[in-house]
């Protein structure tokens, strides 16, 4: 009898499990990961009640998503995918470079610009503005300064005059204006 109903649905099953999987994987942000072997990796590591990226290698694929991995200290761990990161090694230079650029950001101090020699020789100098164009920032500055006085109250003249004191180069320090009133302690003498 069932020969004679034709079957207008084939394989509804693995049509909806596929359907499943890639909501599951959309919702999720799952990426395919493929190592391949003698790859460069970094595995995750539970020891001592604590989970750690040990750097590794691939020794060979176990299944879909688990790898066997050897360690540098020359274990090896059969490992999910999920717990490997491609590892790519930093020169050197690119530390130093790294190193410098974070360092300069965190200070706000500005890049050194990159100079030529004729000997095509790269070397780093700091960009400084030369005592003409110094001076002629300090006239300006303090121009705007004056205008800006006439039309501040006299507790702002007061903060503007301290900053006319201090170096160019200084940024002076903010301070708050609130006039705080005596902290009135409990004293059981009393």
């Amino acid at each position: 009898m069932s020969l004679m109903i034709p079957k207008l649905k084939l394989n509804t099953g693995s049509q909806k499990s596929s359907l499943m999987k890639d909501q599951f994987d959309k919702h999720h942000g799952t990426k395919p990961k493929h190592f391949s072997i003698n790859e460069s990796v970094y595995a995750k590591v539970f020891e001592r009640n604590a989970w750690s990226w040990k750097p590794a290698t691939v020794v060979q694929r176990q299944g879909r998503v688990v790898y066997m991995v050897r360690l540098n200290d020359g274990r090896e761990r059969v490992v999910h995918a999920n717990q490997l990161k491609l590892r790519v090694e930093q020169t050197d230079e690119c530390k130093d470079e790294l190193w410098t650029t974070t360092m300069f950001d965190i200070f706000e101090v500005p890049l050194p610009q990159e100079t030529s020699t004729p000997m095509s020789v790269t070397t780093s100098t700091f960009a400084t503005p030369s005592r003409e164009q110094q001076q002629q920032g300090l006239s300006m500055q303090q121009g705007h300064q004056s205008r800006a006085q006439a039309r501040m109250p006299s507790s702002a003249q007061f903060s503007q005059r301290s900053q006319q004191h201090q170096s160019p180069g200084v940024v002076p320090v903010r301070r708050g204006n609130r006039v705080r009133k005596p902290v009135n302690r409990y004293d059981p003498s009393n």
